[in-house]
């Protein structure tokens, strides 16, 4: 990240006004790093990827991803080894079959709108598939809350925010921050601990929970934000677009 480290005093002015510990372009390229990985993770297993895991260039890469960050904390180091051992031990037929219980039509747990009560989901979805038009975030007709998307989305954010510092372009840091943080309140970190907890016995994708939510908790703190954190709503039937759902957990709406 060497030829990242451009310091614009500028830019860090406007940076603080945001309510963001941002020190220079090369933290956000890192972190868009982070947010690029996670959301191969959570993609389709593939044979490739899984090999990059194995052979030691994710761990290579998401440690120069993370180092940088202000926020860094000690815990998600350790879900990063952990992540990788398990990576090492498991075959590429056992990782589909877990990755099939995520993506279940009984669980589908990787979509926020089962995480928002059924009158708020569409108006949810909605609001997030506004935020992708308006950086020109292409998603291809495919549900908009999906984590992969809502991480990618990050990530491209990250990396306007990193182009941004570098012009020296205030007003496009500003637009950027200020959607980087909206997103983060108002979708990623309040639906990143339920799917933790509903993750949490599945090989594998249990650990990758435990480090997104890290994760996410640590680009709150950068931004000094804190969401409000939902609840898994499990699918019982669907047909014809209309929901029939019953809360996961106790809480009651």
């Amino acid at each position: 990240m060497e030829g990242h480290n451009v310091c614009l005093s500028q830019g860090r002015c406007e940076a603080k006004d945001m309510g963001m510990k941002v020190q220079d372009a090369g933290i956000s390229f890192s972190r868009s790093t982070v947010y690029e990985l996670l959301s191969y993770c959570y993609g389709e297993p593939e044979t490739g990827f899984l090999d990059f895991m194995k052979d030691g260039g994710f761990f290579e890469n998401m440690i120069n991803g993370l180092r940088f960050h202000p926020q860094l904390r000690k815990g998600i180091l350790e879900d990063l080894h952990t992540m990788i051992d398990e990576a090492i031990r498991i075959d590429m037929e056992a990782l589909v079959r877990n990755y099939n219980i995520i993506v279940s039509p009984e669980k589908n747990l990787l979509y926020e709108g089962n995480y928002h009560h059924p009158f708020n989901a569409y108006e949810e979805m909605a609001d997030i598939a506004g935020f992708y038009r308006a950086f020109g975030f292409d998603f291809n007709n495919e549900r908009p809350d999906h984590i992969c998307l809502e991480l990618e989305f990050m990530r491209i954010l990250s990396l306007k925010e990193a182009m941004a510092l570098q012009e020296g372009n205030e007003e496009r840091l500003e637009i950027t921050l200020e959607a980087e943080k909206g997103f983060l309140l108002s979708h990623l970190s309040r639906w990143t601990e339920a799917l933790h907890e509903m993750t949490e016995a599945i090989p594998f994708y249990g650990t990758l929970g435990r480090f997104l939510r890290k994760w996410i908790e640590m680009e709150c703190d950068l931004f000094s934000i804190k969401g409000e954190n939902l609840s898994y709503i499990s699918r019982i039937n669907e047909d014809n677009n209309e929901l029939c759902l019953k809360e996961e957990r106790d809480e009651g709406f």
